[in-house]
């Protein structure tokens, strides 16, 4: 099973997400666009896990305390790749979400889960593949910062089903 922590949001959210991502569509022309039920904010990547984890991970969720927030959309940027870049949307500096990944993190060690020791770089993806220089200026795609209620924080199943990419929430920790 391929497995992630996230943050989904709601309706409001991914549809004020979604006018960022289509002005990129508009700007770039080409690219592969994440859908907009996938849009969601990673807290922690697992990879593949036996099923017989879920436990421990699930464990891991409820020991670490959420507190309801407001995260702030308020900039874009993009990773230069090979074959095309991937642009993203990024979230003002928060120390609550700060405080929630590491904590998170910090529970699923206690759970034996070893997680990639990079910087967690609070970011939503847009879109991959854009041809490189496809948009002149990254400013103009969100012209003004996207605030989005959380409350809570999902272990999300990521899997193909009949050939397309499909997330399914296994359990959320409120």
């Amino acid at each position: 099973m391929r497995l992630f922590i996230a943050i989904n949001f709601d309706g409001a959210t991914k549809s004020a997400l979604q006018e960022v991502q289509g002005r990129l569509r508009q700007a770039a022309g080409q690219g592969r666009f994440t859908r907009p039920e996938h849009l969601h904010l990673t807290l922690a990547f697992l990879g593949e896990t036996p099923p017989g984890r879920l436990g421990g991970v699930r464990r891991a969720m409820d020991r670490v305390r959420i507190r309801p927030m407001r995260l702030v959309f308020d900039h874009t940027g993009v990773f230069r790749q090979d074959g095309g870049d991937l642009w993203w949307v990024g979230l003002r500096r928060d120390p609550a979400l700060l405080g929630l990944q590491r904590a998170l993190s910090k529970s699923l060690a206690q759970e034996g889960f070893q997680l990639p020791q990079t910087g967690f770089l609070p970011h939503l993806t847009l879109a991959r593949q854009v041809p490189p220089g496809a948009v002149a200026q990254e400013g103009s795609l969100l012209p003004a910062p996207v605030v989005a209620p959380v409350d809570g924080f999902s272990l999300m199943l990521s899997e193909r089903v009949q050939g397309v990419l499909a997330y399914t929430e296994l359990y959320i920790r409120r």
